[in-house]
């Protein structure tokens, strides 16, 4: 059995919805009196406690809303204490813990571990199932995410997180595959931000349930929304089957964009990405300028090693903040930023190392309106070969898919970047590039012909 400590308003009555609680503790009973304690508000208070996530499953020999694990047991430590409902602390032990799905935060709770290093908190992900090739872990994969879903006024503190990945997941069978027949005709044209004459046909972009190939996300910790958005926006984020945690429905459906979040002295490995910001589209039937994921801020955060991005903050999030950010290895941009459309708002990034890292390098942000700032950041990318790709740069600011910088957007601002003789380049260069004789500016040059042919066309 799991021993942990749970601080939580557990005897209030349901009228007082969580705002604060009139009911006095016990003093006859000490166990009683200790778990009355009033919890802080660091990051906001949740007056009213939304629909808790539910475990029942229709159908257990083939269940919808999560993988096919045996000993379901392992997991129902954090199953019991989602039931407590809102505005917790979860203190867990220096041991253990085991999840084999992505599991939603109750509002206003914070998690609470022993510590990062060994001997302190660990939460081990288990994959029973290999994700299918048709969808990878987005839209009808969605079931295969396994991590934490962090909602409105949380925070998760002091422990580490090993994933069960064993590759990047992605949609192999969609793959030069007509869907037309389904109804899902491929994307063409700049209008989506891709080029017909470099994809030649293939059909990167897809509409419809397919959505794109392989750039999912799937992180031990990750915001609310859409599993698999990158199909230049046009994959039906459909509330409650293709949003995060996997059949979870927002309501209300604006919900779904968190405030108040904080991610501190965490170290997570062998996942996709470090930390994912799942973006929002059109679908979901709100405005996206007026409802955004913001406060989000992420301390003291090491990712050893990612199949995928170190970090992946992708949509219309604004008021973000990343300090410490520490990636080894990551088989995708290290450190990125992907915007939709042009509402990706004010992120400042300081303190923060990217190591060896795949496709553009770095530091990469694709559109956005800003501001962003960034402050003592370090590109220790090695020379070609290194366990990355060929193609690395300091800075890669590009205007790609979804994502393009807005005509009023600020200049990157910031100081002590450490790019170790790496550029910033893109197809925003001119306009985005900080000015600063520490940071040399590229051509375009000595990248892949794709992105080669995007930076030429200059910023849209």
């Amino acid at each position: 059995m799991c021993t942990l400590f749970v601080v939580a308003l557990i005897m209030c009555p349901a009228a007082v919805l969580l705002r604060g609680c009139e009911t006095a503790p016990d003093d006859n009973n000490p166990v009683e009196a200790t778990q009355m304690t009033i919890v802080p508000e660091p990051l906001g208070w949740c007056e009213i406690c939304p629909e808790l996530q539910s475990f029942e499953e229709s159908n257990e020999s083939e269940p919808q809303c999560r993988q096919k694990c045996p000993e379901q047991e392992r997991f129902q430590w954090i199953k019991d204490l989602i039931k407590g409902g809102c505005n917790q602390v979860w203190e867990l032990e220096a041991k253990t813990y085991y999840i084999d799905r992505q599991y939603l935060l109750p509002c206003g709770v914070r998690i609470k571990g022993a510590g990062s290093g060994p001997g302190g908190t660990l939460i081990k992900a288990i994959r029973c199932e290999q994700p299918l090739a048709d969808y990878g872990i987005g839209t009808e994969g969605v079931k295969y995410r396994i991590g934490f879903v962090l909602n409105h006024n949380t925070s998760i503190s002091d422990l580490s997180f090993e994933g069960d990945d064993s590759t990047r997941y992605f949609k192999d069978g969609a793959n030069g595959k007509d869907y037309s027949a389904e109804g899902y005709g491929n994307i063409e044209g700049e209008g989506a931000g891709l080029e017909t004459e470099t994809l030649n046909g293939t059909g990167w972009c897809k509409a419809g349930g397919n959505g794109f190939t392989d750039l999912q996300g799937g992180a031990g910790f990750e915001t609310p929304g859409c599993s698999d958005p990158y199909a230049c926006a046009l994959t039906p984020c459909i509330n409650g089957k293709f949003t995060t945690p996997a059949c979870y429905m927002w309501d209300a459906v604006e919900s779904i964009a968190v405030k108040n979040v904080l991610l501190e002295n965490i170290v997570t490995t062998n996942t996709n990405v470090g930390f994912f910001g799942a973006p929002l589209n059109e679908h979901l039937g709100f405005d996206l300028a007026n409802h955004r994921p913001s406060n989000i801020t992420v301390n003291n955060f090491r990712t050893p090693f990612s199949y995928a991005d170190g970090m992946n903050i992708h949509g219309n999030f604004d008021g973000v903040t990343i300090d410490g950010y520490i990636v080894g290895e990551a088989g995708d941009d290290c450190i990125a930023l992907w915007s939709h459309k042009s509402l990706l708002g004010e992120v400042s990034i300081q303190n923060s190392y990217a190591g060896s890292c795949g496709y553009m390098g770095c530091f990469a942000v694709y559109g956005g309106s800003g501001p962003l700032n960034y402050t003592n950041i370090t590109c220790a990318a090695g020379t070609h070969p290194d366990w990355a790709w060929g193609s690395h740069h300091c800075l890669w600011l590009e205007d790609q898919f979804d994502g393009q910088f807005s005509p009023d957007a600020q200049r990157m601002m910031g100081s002590d970047f450490h790019c170790g003789g790496w550029v910033c380049d893109g197809s925003a260069r001119g306009k985005m590039c900080p000015e600063d004789s520490s940071v040399q500016w590229g051509d375009c040059n000595g990248t892949y012909p794709y992105e080669t042919h995007l930076c030429n066309l200059g910023n849209r």
